[in-house]
């Protein structure tokens, strides 16, 4: 290719023509034939690099060399995503942590899944968090309650007192647990009873009965009070007389 000095006549890399070279190390006859030259060695290199992939949207193999790339096109991506939308710009959707409803703002893509920063925190907050269950489960079977916390689950069988529904550990998830109730209504306050026989298990609803607010009726000279948690333990009616009362 090059001559004994180096430069003189040489013949171009690229297109084969003769020209004299003013440059010992000038191997093409002109800036175009330089340039085209790359580019043509660029796409080999690309060529070589490319691997099948299979789009998400048709299932169509197309080539790439680019391991981000999931959509043969445009249209392919779109449409995709489009088919992913649970909802259209206009209808509002439901955010998954509060419950609240709201317009997603969707110019591409899915929109937003969370009504606001604060929901979309916690969210995150709750996939991403540390799992210390386990750790906090062994040290309540232990220590809470001088161990009296879980003796009473295992006395009731993880089984509601109330209402008999029946959760094993493995199937506590949020609201879905059982509770340990304190009969005198003393729970956690100065005046604590933690004994076994103050205690009993019952469901996070049935819990909840315990502690709502019951109807006071007055009839026939006597007090008498009324709710659903009494419905549940079998009491027909609960009777106290008035002391002092005028009506």
């Amino acid at each position: 290719m090059y001559n004994q000095e180096g430069w003189g006549k040489k013949n171009c890399v690229h297109c084969g023509k003769e020209f004299i070279a003013l440059v010992a190390r000038r191997i093409f006859c002109s800036l175009d034939c330089q340039q085209t030259h790359s580019r043509e060695k660029n796409e080999i290199k690309k060529l070589d690099r490319k691997f099948p992939v299979e789009c998400k949207a048709c299932g169509k193999t197309f080539m790439t060399s680019d391991h981000r790339k999931l959509f043969c096109n445009k249209d392919c991506r779109s449409s995709y995503f489009n088919s992913l939308r649970p909802t259209t710009k206009e209808q509002k959707r439901e955010c998954p942590i509060c419950g609240k409803h709201f317009l997603p703002m969707q110019k591409r893509g899915v929109g937003k899944t969370h009504c606001s920063v604060k929901c979309k925190n916690k969210a995150n907050y709750q996939k991403y968090k540390p799992d210390n269950s386990s750790r906090q489960w062994e040290w309540k079977k232990e220590h809470k309650w001088d161990g009296n916390w879980y003796k009473s689950l295992v006395r009731d069988k993880f089984t509601c007192q109330v209402c008999g529904r029946h959760l094993h550990r493995s199937q506590w998830k949020g609201d879905t647990r059982l509770l340990v109730h304190h009969l005198d209504g003393t729970g956690e306050h100065e005046n604590k009873n933690h004994s076994m026989e103050n205690l009993m298990t019952v469901c996070n609803k049935c819990h909840r009965l315990f502690h709502a607010k019951v109807n006071v009726v007055f009839h026939e000279g006597k007090f008498s009070v009324a709710g659903e948690i009494f419905n549940k333990l079998g009491i027909e009616k609960l009777e106290t007389t008035a002391v002092n009362v005028v009506i």
